[in-house]
């Protein structure tokens, strides 16, 4: 665990429409998780490496309560499709 971001999975299409999103509201959000399993000769022993390079979405910790709210917002809207006003 990094103790400057929060991770969720998050995957395919709605993945791609949460990160957009974000970036179009100007919310902190990164997907960038490569996998390197491979630079140290054992690509196939850490099954769940893939997953995460192909379904996190990374969110910083160290922001304001503000800026933790609108990215909630923006993540139950995702899950739920209601926008909750704050």
């Amino acid at each position: 665990a990094v103790p400057w971001r929060f991770s969720i999975f998050v995957s395919g299409k709605t993945r791609r429409d949460l990160i957009r999103s974000c970036l179009e509201k100007s919310l902190p959000v990164s997907d960038w998780y490569p996998r390197v399993t491979n630079l140290f000769g054992c690509d196939g022993d850490f099954p769940g490496a893939q997953k995460h390079e192909e379904e996190i979405v990374n969110f910083p910790l160290l922001i304001s309560d503000d800026e933790i709210d609108r990215i909630c917002r923006e993540i139950r809207y995702h899950v739920d499709g209601q926008w909750i006003e704050g």
